[in-house]
Order: structure tokens, then C-alpha cells, then sequence
């Protein structure tokens, strides 16, 4: 097999039975090295990025757990404003995440994807909504973070604040899976992509709440017990992984309300 799925081979197929069945741990267990693939392939593609990631982040990892902890309570009681600066490098992943979008979101299909041409045409396609959609959530996150830390700090009502926070978090982050995965499968502006994201973060609830519940778990236990290790698998896997689990629970719903009979054909 060749690397990044180049001059590959037809692989056997799936049987009937096979097609006809969406299990996630299935999919998974097949396509994991291709997931791999695709994860070092997005990671050298943004290297620099990542470095830059890397070069913020180190002071925080290399700094006293005291200095660390009081950064984070300066920060929440509003007394330290959030650098923009830590959130840049994520305006530029953009073209290369619509790219790992579509592999992952073919994988979820069951249908068949080369990796390296593949990736790269769907980056090509989509560079400049996937650019432009990478800026605007980064925006967004940033924006939300300074807003949940100034009304916490000025409300008189501290739980009221937080369950709107709350909402609003969960409505963004759900609205942000669904970004790329729309992006990748139909021909719309970028305007009427993240209106139907967001129509599709309420519709599909309970399975966004069960995607973030499986990406929360895997990300802060890593994170806690063997942060050296998230770093590494980050790399290597987990970025993939991500894509693919938000991809497999994000499909059925985007095949039900916006892949009508009479266009599933054109957009399959």
C-alpha cells in the first residue's frame, strides 16, 4: 500500500450486506489507517500553523501549575483580557479542513475516497468558503469567550449568565460541525451554509450532544493524564478522528432534511 493512498489498488469492496449497515466502530476499525494518513497529511500541510500553535502554547506548559492557575483565575475574573493573538493561527485551517471534511464525511458514507487527491481537490474547491468559514467561527469562538467573561463578572444573577452561556456554547459548537460537512456536499454561499449548520444544531440535538460528550471524553482525559501524548496523537490521529465521528452522527440528519430525493442523486 502505497503512502497517503497514493497508486493504491481496489481494495475488496463491501458486500451488500456490508453497504447497507452504518456501524461506527465498523467504519472505524477499517478505515483507521487511512485515518492516520489523512491526519499527517492535514498536519504537514499545517505545519507552520502548528508550530505557531505549539510556540504560544509552550510558556503555559513549561511555566509553574501556580503561575498557570493564576493566569486562568485573572482571566476568568475579567482582570486579564484573552489574547486575539492565540486564536489566529485557526483563521488559516480553513481550505485544509474542508479537505480532511470531505474524506472523513466519505468514510461515514461508505464510498470510496483516494487520500491525497481527494484531499487536495476538495481543499482546491473550497479554499476560499473554507478560508472565509475558518476566519468567521474563529471570530465567533473568540467573541463568545470574552462575552462569557464579561457578563459573568457584571451580572448580578452569575446562574442565569451561565445557562445562557451554556446554550449559546452548545449552540455554536454544534453549528460548527456542521459547517464543513454542508460545505463539502452541496454548492451554496457561504451565508446559507452557516444558517443551515445552525438549523441543524437544534434538529439533531441529542446526537451533537452525544458527539461533543465523545470528543469532550477522549480530549480531556488525554489532555489531563498524558497531555505530551494528546500532542502527539493530534498529530497522528485525533484530528481525523474528530472529523469522522462528527461526520458519521451528522450525515443521517443532513440525508434526511437536505438531501431531498430528487437531489440525492446530483450530490452523492
Amino acid at each position: 500500500m502505497a503512502f497517503f493512498g497514493l497508486n493504491q489498488k481496489p481494495g475488496r469492496g463491501l458486500s451488500r450486506e456490508e453497504a447497507s449497515k452504518r456501524e461506527y466502530f465498523g467504519i472505524f476499525g477499517r478505515k483507521i489507517w487511512q485515518m492516520i494518513q489523512i491526519n499527517l497529511l492535514f498536519f504537514v500541510c499545517n505545519i507552520f500553523l502548528f508550530a505557531a500553535i505549539a510556540y504560544m502554547a509552550l510558556p503555559f506548559f513549561v511555566a509553574e501549575n501556580t503561575d498557570f492557575l493564576n493566569y486562568i483565575k485573572e482571566l476568568i475574573s475579567g482582570k486579564t483580557l484573552l489574547p486575539i493573538m492565540y486564536f489566529i493561527p485557526f483563521m488559516f485551517f480553513g481550505p485544509t479542513y474542508a479537505g480532511i471534511t470531505y474524506i472523513t464525511r466519505n468514510f461515514a458514507k461508505q464510498e470510496p475516497v483516494f487520500i491525497a487527491s481527494d484531499f487536495f481537490a476538495a481543499c482546491k474547491k473550497n479554499f476560499f468558503k473554507g478560508l472565509a468559514a475558518s476566519v468567521i467561527l474563529t471570530l465567533l469562538h473568540y467573541a463568545y469567550f470574552v462575552a462569557v467573561i464579561f457578563y459573568i463578572n457584571m451580572s448580578a444573577n452569575r446562574f442565569l449568565t451561565l445557562v445562557f452561556a451554556t446554550i449559546a456554547g452548545f449552540a455554536l459548537s454544534f453549528t460548527s460541525f456542521y459547517v464543513y460537512p454542508i460545505m463539502v456536499t452541496f454548492d451554496l454561499k457561504l451565508r446559507h451554509i452557516f444558517k443551515n449548520a445552525w438549523l441543524m444544531s437544534f434538529i439533531n440535538f441529542p446526537r451533537n450532544l452525544l458527539v461533543l460528550a465523545i470528543l469532550a471524553v477522549v480530549h480531556v482525559a488525554l489532555i489531563y493524564y498524558v497531555s505530551g501524548i494528546w500532542a502527539i496523537l493530534m498529530a497522528v490521529f485525533l484530528i481525523a478522528f474528530s472529523s469522522y465521528t462528527i461526520n458519521f452522527f451528522a450525515w443521517d440528519a443532513i440525508e434526511k432534511y437536505m438531501i431531498t430525493p430528487e437531489h440525492r442523486e446530483q450530490n452523492e
